[in-house]
């Protein structure tokens, strides 16, 4: 019975790793205020892959004073308060206005 129980553990343990790996990256774009310098890039982007975001990228929004970022992350279903609880005290500065799926 211990084996058997082992084994079924080993085997929805490995199953679990696989999807994980296999996950398919989901594209973000998130509008965001007060990004405007290298070191507010650089904030935003080790607060952002800390919740897991890769391929960040920065560009100008559609409304002055408004950046567009771009990001990929396996969470299907990150959202904007997640984005803005990410950047924790830096929040106050940097605002996520929205945050859409591509």
């Amino acid at each position: 019975m211990k084996r058997l129980l082992c084994t079924s553990l080993l085997v929805l343990t490995s199953a679990g790793l696989l999807l994980a790996e296999n996950a398919k990256p989901v594209k973000y774009t998130a509008t965001m205020t007060g990004v405007v310098c290298g070191a507010c890039k650089k904030t935003v982007r080790q607060s952002f892959t800390k919740m897991g975001a890769s391929n960040i990228e920065f560009k100008p929004g559609a409304k002055q004073g408004e950046q567009s970022v771009t990001f990929e992350s396996t969470n299907p279903k990150l959202t904007k308060d997640e984005a803005s609880k990410a950047l924790g005290e830096a929040a106050e500065e940097f605002k996520v206005l929205a945050l859409v799926a591509n």
